[in-house]
């Protein structure tokens, strides 16, 4: 679900809402670190989170290609 609104405001080129909701996907994160005995998670759902924004950025700007098999 929030894929897919990232994904809409990524089309818009909305890149403003898009590091908005990336900011508080970022902060949540990091309060949940404080709280957990594992930050490596935490760790890894950043990476996820910003990997998932750099190709919604490239989505918007056509610079994604799907592979024909």
């Amino acid at each position: 679900m929030i894929l897919n609104a990232m994904q809409r405001m990524a089309f818009r080129q909305a890149f403003a809402e898009i590091f908005q909701v990336m900011e508080i996907w970022l902060d949540s994160l990091d309060a949940r670190e404080s709280e957990s005995d594992h930050p490596f998670v935490s760790f890894i759902l950043k990476d996820l989170l910003l990997q998932v924004v750099g190709f919604l950025v490239a989505l918007a700007d056509g610079n994604v290609h799907t592979q024909s098999a």
